[in-house]
């Protein structure tokens, strides 16, 4: 979920971490992994951009409105 700013900017954290979790076979882990990437897809589309490295599975990614 998405936070703003003081200066406006959007910011969200997007973690890897639990993206397989609960699934009962590598087909379905391969679908939740799927899945994650045609989410950052949209979410790249949608203008955010990748504030800094990825550091210990945070990603901070932000929109500037």
């Amino acid at each position: 979920m998405p936070r703003e700013r003081d200066d406006g900017t959007q910011e969200m954290t997007v973690r890897g971490k639990w993206t397989c979790e609960g699934a009962n076979s590598i087909e379905e882990m391969a679908e939740m992994l799927e899945e994650k990437a045609n989410q950052l897809r949209r979410v790249d589309e949608e203008g955010w951009e990748l504030e800094y490295e990825v550091q210990d599975d945070y990603a901070i990614l932000i929109k500037e409105e």
